[in-house]
């Protein structure tokens, strides 16, 4: 029988022909490094049915490991469904310059491309910062708390839902402060569903004499959910026609 010298190592030639003969579609890797290896080979052998099957194993790491993914998408030319995916999932994470430094994978891409990856989640925190700067999407006279006439208000006057004008609680301002501030590093609703949001403000609400010690437990779990969903929708205008990866 003929010999045909190959470039690629056993392991990748054994998940490439795994899937192949017959088709038998386990997971061909278990680590991320690992696919570097398998992608190559398939874009060079032009192998689409497995190249799509690992592009959906991919996606499985894009919430833990976005930059990786975003990377490895833009390298490979995987398609804006790989890269957006990586890119918002990107905005659940805070990572700061030396970790970013250490991934190996951002070698492998240009430095627009990668600067693309920080506009889309720079483009994401000013669509997400509205719901924080703008509250005509809040119906205030739903959650009493907010406008409770017993607890100390804000200095100035809020516009609500509707045209409606009040001063808010004091204590419900700074905690949409603190969670404007989150939102700020990590523009996803995501970041607002943990109790660290609401613990400060409970305690500050049990404080009251009025309302906001007997509402506050109850509402601001819903409030927080309400929150959480209008940032979401404002982070999912920052489309994927927006996204320009220089891969097309």
């Amino acid at each position: 029988m003929p010999v045909v010298e190959m470039t690629e190592d056993s392991q990748t030639l054994e998940g490439l022909l795994h899937l192949c003969y017959p088709p038998c579609y386990e997971t061909p890797f278990q680590e991320l490094d690992e696919a570097y290896g398998l992608l190559e080979a398939a874009k060079k052998y032009a192998m689409d049915g497995v190249l799509d099957f690992l592009i959906q194993r991919l996606l499985t790491f894009a919430e833990a490991s976005p930059v990786q993914v975003f990377a490895l998408a833009v390298r490979f030319q995987l398609g804006h469904e790989v890269e957006l995916a990586a890119a918002r999932a990107f905005l659940n994470h805070s990572i700061d310059n030396r970790t970013l430094r250490g991934f190996e994978e951002l070698r492998h891409i240009t430095v627009p491309e990668y600067l693309s990856l920080l506009d889309f989640r720079d483009r994401c925190v000013a669509a997400a910062v509205v719901c924080f700067d703008d509250y005509h999407w809040i119906d205030a006279k739903k959650w009493s708390w907010m406008i409770c006439g017993t607890c100390a208000a804000s200095t100035e006057y809020t516009v609500f839902k509707n045209g409606y004008h009040q001063k808010p609680t004091r204590w419900s301002t700074r905690m949409m402060s603190r969670c404007r501030s989150l939102v700020l590093a990590k523009p996803s609703g995501k970041v607002l569903t943990t109790q660290a949001c609401t613990a400060v403000a409970l305690v500050m609400a049990g404080k009251c004499t009025g309302c906001c010690r007997s509402c506050a437990p109850n509402e601001l779990g819903e409030f927080m959910a309400l929150l959480a969903a209008e940032v979401d929708k404002a982070v999912a205008q920052v489309g994927v026609t927006n996204l320009e990866m220089g891969t097309d």
